[in-house]
């Protein structure tokens, strides 16, 4: 632990989440991620992990139910395949040092 680790106010934090969640919740996948920046580790946490997980379930409910999902860029409805945003969640949970 470098000395500017001792003087961050999140580390104790970030350190505590790390602990209570799975490394899939916060994208610790080792013992030392997240700690030179815990702040912006706690921000990803809240702001792109925690919500892609819960959309992710809820659009696997959606699909089990036997629902799909649609978008529209302006020229007409497009399916979107189940696949493609299986793929999307994998790139955005998956471990940092991840190929």
């Amino acid at each position: 632990m470098d000395n500017n680790e001792n003087d961050d106010p999140y580390l104790p934090i970030w350190i505590e989440i790390k602990n209570l969640l799975p490394a899939i919740v916060t994208g610790a996948y080792n013992d030392q991620i997240g700690n030179s920046n815990a702040r912006g580790a706690i921000y990803n946490l809240i702001v792109v992990r925690f919500p892609t997980i819960v959309i992710g379930l809820w659009f696997a409910q959606h699909i089990a139910q036997g629902g799909g999902m649609s978008m529209d860029f302006g020229f007409g409805p497009v399916e979107v395949s189940e696949t493609a945003i299986a793929f999307a969640v994998f790139l955005i949970l998956r471990p940092s040092n991840w190929p």
